[in-house]
């Protein structure tokens, strides 16, 4: 299992920095009509997401405080582009959150994947860090990806394939 999860994450990982390379810094908090989120709220949204999940597999927070206001669960993005930090920069911490988690997950093996969620709030629904792992590594980073795919079509962009 973790060698699919592994490689679904890292896949998408990509599909997401090459879905902002041409997307241009001004633009970056822009909201079209219809869409929920813009590039700059995915992107750190992804990342406040992986050092949540990484709580749970016994990895150290890496980002400060201000992050859960802007990019946590229940945060609203704004068209305000100086609110949020460059793209250059949240594909750099997107991808060194993703090969921090990867190499993490990787090392750890599946005996502690097995293990109960530490977070009992959630353990009905995710009952193991394994579960959690797919949900938030796959699952949440696939949901928000679509997400990039709709806001490109909006922009005008041309799409980008999965394949």
């Amino acid at each position: 299992m973790i060698e699919a999860l592994l490689s679904s994450h890292a896949y998408t990982t990509r599909w997401i920095v090459d879905a902002v390379a041409d997307i241009a810094e001004r633009d970056r908090a822009r909201l079209f009509p219809g869409i929920a989120n813009h590039p700059a709220w995915t992107l750190g949204h992804l990342i406040f997401s992986a050092q949540s999940i990484g709580g749970e597999l016994e990895v150290a927070p890496w980002l400060d405080a201000s992050w859960q206001a802007r990019f946590g669960q229940g945060s609203v993005p704004i068209d305000d582009a100086d609110a949020y930090p460059p793209l250059a920069f949240l594909v750099v911490d997107l991808r060194a959150c993703a090969k921090q988690l990867q190499a993490h997950l990787a090392a750890r093996g599946a005996d502690f994947l097995a293990q109960p969620l530490p977070d009992v709030r959630f353990r009905a629904l995710l009952p193991t860090r394994g579960h959690a792992a797919l949900q938030v590594l796959v699952g949440h980073t696939a949901f928000h990806a679509g997400q990039l795919a709709v806001g490109r079509r909006a922009a005008g962009l041309p799409g980008r394939s999965f394949v």
